[in-house]
């Protein structure tokens, strides 16, 4: 690792490919010059949440699948009328994870368009990853739309369990019971939050742990003459979640 803020990009290639065996790379919107050249030079594998299309395998969560996973668990809990509230229209994770939900309910017959809701952030450019909330976003605008619908859901999946426990917060205030009144789902199972709230809740956790340990393999197989075929190639392996049942779903 080069700690020189004004190191020019030449020399910081230069010196990782004189001292490093292989890259692995957390994967952002787009790889910076001297990476892109990195690339050609040492075997490298990427991971993360996203995947590019820089010539290099990689290894990322399967947000799709997510979707997925929640929505198929509330069908079988009984729940046919099923929303899903992405409060961050432009973020490419929520928008996979929205995708796996709507090929579900698509291909059971159950979607319906009021049930998709999305909000915008801003002006933000939609390839960028949206920074971390810093506080549970307002969720009482989704609240009340899906209150006003003439047939409610029953159950909400949530783009992230950030998003599921604003909405939590506003069905407090606004006297709405979970699960009674809507099952919820969140995503990710982020630190110990899930099991904090009341009542806890339900979420798919993303296998970020097992997604760079993954990648780690990967890379240490490509260093060892193993899998090379691989090297400057694009290439992209998804690892799904696991749902973590709570209190906040209900079977009807």
């Amino acid at each position: 690792t080069l700690y020189m803020a004004d190191a020019k990009q030449e020399d910081i290639a230069r010196e990782i490919s004189r001292n490093s065996d292989g890259l692995l790379i957390k994967m952002e919107n787009a790889l910076p010059d001297y990476l892109k050249e990195l690339i050609t030079l040492l075997p490298a594998v990427g991971f993360g949440a996203a995947h590019t299309f820089d010539p290099l395998p990689q290894v990322i969560v399967d947000n799709n699948a997510g979707g997925v996973i929640a929505t198929e668990e509330l069908l079988r809990r009984g729940h046919h009328r099923i929303a899903f509230v992405n409060h961050e229209a432009c973020n490419e994770m929520f928008i996979a994870r929205s995708n796996g939900y709507l090929e579900v309910m698509k291909s059971t017959g159950h979607y319906r368009p009021e049930y998709l809701i999305e909000f915008s952030p801003g002006n933000r450019d939609v390839r960028q990853v949206v920074d971390p909330e810093r506080t549970p976003p307002d969720m009482s605008g989704a609240l009340e739309r899906l209150l006003s619908l003439p047939e409610r859901p029953t159950a909400v999946v949530f783009g992230n369990d950030w998003a599921a426990f604003g909405f939590l917060t506003a069905c407090q205030a606004r006297g709405v019971r979970i699960p009674d009144d809507f099952s919820i789902i969140g995503m990710d199972d982020t630190g110990s939050l899930c099991n904090f709230l009341k009542p806890t809740l339900s979420s798919v956790a993303m296998p970020f742990n097992q997604v760079s340990h993954f990648a780690a393999c990967t890379l240490c197989d490509l260093i060892e003459g193993i899998g090379t075929h691989q090297r400057n190639t694009s290439s992209v392996v998804r690892i799904p979640g696991v749902l973590k049942q709570r209190d906040s779903i209900k079977t009807i």
